[in-house]
């Protein structure tokens, strides 16, 4: 993978040193590279995305939980963990 340091150094090269037919080909090697930094960020963003989609939290998952449960499995604090579950022992079913 190329880093955008070494594209930042192909782009400033390009402009100092070789014929024109050599510009454009350094022209071209880092427009590539931005391209394959993009595509793989944008696969990283989307990766990130269906991992926290599929860990995704609903109210009948919630409901299922036991307050150890919502501080162990969570992470919530005691006082979040009992007010989730006082929700649910509320709401009209």
């Amino acid at each position: 993978m190329t880093s955008k340091e070494d594209l930042d150094f192909a782009l400033a090269d390009m402009y100092n040193e070789g014929s024109d037919d050599e510009r454009e080909a350094a022209l071209q090697e880092a427009m590539a590279g931005e391209a394959a930094l993009q595509e793989d960020l944008d696969f990283a963003l989307a990766e990130m995305y269906e991992n926290e989609y599929q860990s995704s939290v609903d109210g009948e998952f919630l409901s299922d939980l036991s307050l150890a449960e919502l501080e162990s499995g969570l992470g919530l604090t005691p006082l979040q963990a009992k007010k989730v579950l006082s929700r649910f022992k509320e709401a009209p079913n």
